[in-house]
């Protein structure tokens, strides 16, 4: 999961919108809704964070699966490798 291009895409993307700029009025980032597409947004804008907002929910949906997985792992580790009483 942590390997999938749309969650390292996610991730990156938030980096991007994150990280200071001098010099720059615009930022180009995917699009949240279509990764394929492109939007320019400008410094500290509500568009950029509102964008900013909804990668931020793709991200926290990609986590909760990493979660689930994390202790179904645990749970059949803990089937396969205890013995039994």
């Amino acid at each position: 999961m942590k390997r999938n291009p749309r969650f390292v895409k996610i991730k990156r993307n938030i980096d991007s919108l994150k990280t200071r700029r001098f010099g720059t009025r615009t930022v180009t980032v995917a699009a949240p809704e279509n990764m394929e597409t492109t939007l320019e947004l400008r410094n500290n804008s509500q568009e950029m964070r509102d964008t900013i907002s909804r990668y931020r929910e793709m991200r926290i949906e990609f986590d909760d699966q990493l979660d689930e997985l994390m202790v179904r792992k645990v749970r059949l580790q803990r089937q396969l490798f205890e013995r039994p009483q």
